[in-house]
């Protein structure tokens, strides 16, 4: 007789409210028991790896509208129309990339979910700090200085958090790595 495993009950109740996917309910349990991930003692297999990773998912998700809704940038008159398209395509690409990210590193999600939620925020800061190797392109304080600090004569602009959030999305899920890892069975491993 085989032992019950964590996660067993779940996907038994999951049998009985959904229908079978492979046409019978063992089937089904099988399904559920490939795509989710196991649960920890208290039931549930969010670890602080993966709230800080929330966390910069919904920085990204936002982080446009506060940065960029504004004379500075999306409504700043000397901006043209097309200058403005592109501020406005890049604060709904961090909106969709963060809100996909959220959805993503939801309670229960598998590894592979876990690992593109943790890659699409990265990728967004990622490449904020690549559009500076551009041709022609500067940080804010070319146009507005008095709203970028400055440390030692090193202007503190995009390129800080840039760097900073695709190094903490990196920090964050090796601790969600490390975590999950944790948790799991050793017959899981």
């Amino acid at each position: 007789m085989l032992e019950p495993r964590p996660g067993d009950h779940i996907a038994a109740v999951r049998s009985l409210l959904l229908p079978a996917r492979a046409g019978n309910s063992a089937e089904a349990i099988g399904y559920a028991d490939r795509h989710d991930p196991l649960p920890d003692e208290r039931g549930t297999a969010v670890t602080a790896g993966r709230g800080l990773l929330r966390t910069l998912a919904a920085a990204t998700a936002v982080a446009g509208f506060v940065a960029d809704w504004n004379r500075t940038h999306l409504f700043n008159p000397a901006w043209p129309p097309h200058a403005r398209f592109h501020d406005a395509m890049t604060i709904a690409l961090g909106t969709a990339l963060g809100g996909t990210a959220l959805y993503l590193l939801r309670d229960r999600a598998d590894d592979r979910d876990v690992a593109l939620g943790a890659a699409l925020p990265a990728l967004f800061w990622a490449s904020m700090g690549a559009a500076f190797t551009f041709p022609g392109t500067a940080g804010m304080e070319v146009e507005f200085p008095q709203y970028v600090p400055q440390v030692r004569g090193v202007w503190i602009n995009e390129r800080f958090p840039a760097v900073a959030m695709t190094l903490a999305a990196a920090g964050a899920y090796a601790l969600e790595r490390r975590g999950r890892q944790a948790v799991q069975p050793r017959s899981a491993m």
